[in-house]
C-alpha cells in the first residue's frame, strides 16, 4: 500500500513518467497473460498476484522511471517500459533466484540506449520514405 502511495505522489508530482509506469505494468500484464493463459503454464502465479507483488509495482515506481537511465524519446519510452515488465515475468518463471526485477531493470538499463537509436531511425526511414511517396504522386499528378 506504500509503495502504491508513494508511486501516486510521484505522478501526482510530476516527478515519475507516467508512461514508463504504464508501459511496465502493461508489459507485465501482457507476458502474463500470455505465458499463463495462452501457453498454459501454470507456475507463472495468477494476474492478480503478479500485479500486486511488491518488487513489480516498486520496479515500476522507482525505478524504471529513473530520469538517468530510462529513454526521453516518448514511443521508445512505451517500448522501455513494456519490455522491463515483460522481462519481470519471464524472470520470475524460469529464474531460480529471487533476484528477477533487478535483473530486469539491469537488461532494460542495458538495451535502452539502443532501443532510442533504433526507434529514431526506424521512425526517420519512415518520414523519408512517406516524404518520397508524396513526391511522386505530386509528380504524377502533373
Amino acid at each position: 500500500m506504500l509503495i502504491l502511495i508513494g508511486g501516486l505522489y510521484l505522478l501526482f508530482t510530476k516527478t515519475a513518467n507516467w508512461r514508463l509506469i504504464a508501459s511496465s505494468f502493461g508489459g507485465a500484464v501482457l507476458a502474463n497473460l500470455l505465458f499463463r493463459t495462452v501457453l498454459g503454464i501454470d507456475t507463472v502465479p495468477p494476474l492478480p498476484w503478479t500485479l500486486c507483488s511488491g518488487a513489480l509495482a516498486y520496479a515500476c515506481f522507482f525505478m524504471v522511471t529513473d530520469p538517468v537511465s530510462a529513454p526521453n524519446d516518448r514511443p521508445t519510452q512505451y517500448i522501455y517500459g513494456a519490455f522491463i515488465g515483460f522481462m519481470i515475468v519471464f524472470f520470475r518463471y524460469r529464474a531460480v533466484f529471487a533476484g528477477g526485477v533487478a535483473f530486469a531493470i539491469l537488461l532494460g538499463n542495458t538495451v535502452g540506449p539502443s532501443i532510442e537509436v533504433f526507434s529514431k531511425q526506424f521512425r526517420a526511414q519512415r518520414k523519408a520514405r512517406a516524404a518520397r511517396h508524396r513526391q511522386v504522386e505530386g509528380a504524377a499528378e502533373t
